[in-house]
Parts: C-alpha cells; sequence; structure tokens
C-alpha cells in the first residue's frame, strides 16, 4: 500500500480557503507541501465518511442519521450518503492516497482483498478510472444477475436518490435504471445515470 500518512505542512500556513507561505520556504518544502495537499484533496471523501460513521456508532445523532451532519457539514446529503458508502465499502487498510476516491468507487462491490488487487494494478499500470472500471466489468459474468454484488450495490444506491430526489427530473431517469437493472445485470446502467445528473452522483 502506497505511504498514506498526512504529516504537517512546514513553512505553510492554512487559513480558511487561503494558504501563504513562510518567507525562508525551500523548495522541496514547497513540493512536499503540494503532495500533502493533493492527499488531503484524494482524502477528503473518506475522512468525511469516517468522521459520519464515528458519530453514528458514539450515539451523537438522533433522528434521521444525516439531518445532523448536513447541518454541521453544510453538505448536502447525496453528498455525504457517497462518503458514507464509499467509507463503509472501502476499508482503511484498502485506501491508497496515490488513486483518486473515482478510482475506489470502482472496486467498491469486490470483496476487499480484490478491492486490494486491483487497487495495487491500477497504481503501478497508471490507470486511468475508466481502465479500471473496464477490469472490474471483466470480473463480472456475461450473464451476471442482479444478486450479485455489484448489481445489489447499484440498486441500494438507485434507490436511494429514488427516495432523495422523488420530485426532481432525475426520479424518471432513476426510475428507467432500476427497470434496466432487473434484466442487464451490468454496470452501464449506472455509467449512464452518472453522465446524464453528474452533480448528484459524483
Amino acid at each position: 500500500m502506497a505511504d498514506d500518512k498526512l504529516v504537517e505542512i512546514p513553512k505553510f500556513k492554512i487559513d480558511g480557503f487561503s494558504l501563504t507561505m513562510d518567507f525562508g520556504a525551500t523548495k522541496p518544502e514547497w513540493e512536499s507541501a503540494g503532495r500533502v495537499l493533493a492527499k488531503f484533496h484524494r482524502a477528503s471523501i473518506f475522512l468525511i465518511g469516517d468522521w459520519h460513521i464515528a458519530g453514528v456508532n458514539a450515539g451523537f445523532t438522533r433522528g434521521d442519521l444525516y439531518d445532523e451532519a448536513m447541518a454541521i457539514t453544510g453538505l448536502d446529503r447525496a453528498t455525504l450518503y457517497n462518503a458514507v458508502n464509499l467509507a463503509k465499502s472501502v476499508n482503511p487498510g484498502v485506501r491508497r492516497t496515490d488513486l483518486s476516491p473515482s478510482h475506489h468507487r470502482e472496486v467498491a462491490a469486490l470483496e476487499p482483498a480484490q478491492q486490494e488487487k486491483m487497487l495495487e494494478q491500477a497504481a503501478v499500470n497508471h490507470w486511468t478510472r475508466q481502465e479500471l472500471a473496464d477490469r472490474v466489468q471483466e470480473r463480472i459474468p456475461e450473464h451476471a444477475t442482479p444478486t450479485e454484488a455489484r448489481e445489489v450495490t447499484g440498486a441500494r444506491i438507485l434507490w436511494h436518490f429514488a427516495q432523495t430526489y422523488r420530485d426532481m427530473d432525475i426520479f424518471s431517469g432513476v426510475v428507467t435504471a432500476i427497470d434496466a437493472l432487473a434484466t442487464s445485470g451490468k454496470r452501464t446502467v449506472f455509467e449512464n445515470i452518472r453522465d446524464e445528473y453528474p452533480k448528484h452522483i459524483e
């Protein structure tokens, strides 16, 4: 697994959405700061998911599991749901800071050992998210049924969006995808929805 330690950023100060560099900072320190910031960027979705799960497990939330988190973070329900779902699906020991959250989403329905293997291959071979998705898809039998892990996970995600966006135009697209899921068992159904409504899926 890649080095995933998030460390201090010497000679830099972060204030809100601003970052300033101290006088006398060296180029190696500047480069190190860039690598750390990139790790934070890639890790943020996992950190939010882990934070929410920790709060639920500690009994800090009441009523709806997402209402308090939405109020605290200012994030919408879909973003929090995606963060929690990804954090639950990909264990900390499997996650790689040298790959994007999108890479991890592509292996979320696999067993942990398979996730680790596929992510390792993606890192070593510098696969894009789509290249990894294509190779994960190859692992699904041609006549896969909706009872397999990826299709069950997909159905659960689609159900969530149906509940969240039932009064929006996306609802009709979700219903269409659910109908297609019952007969196809192929992940292209979900890719079509993601392409059509990226702001709700990503």
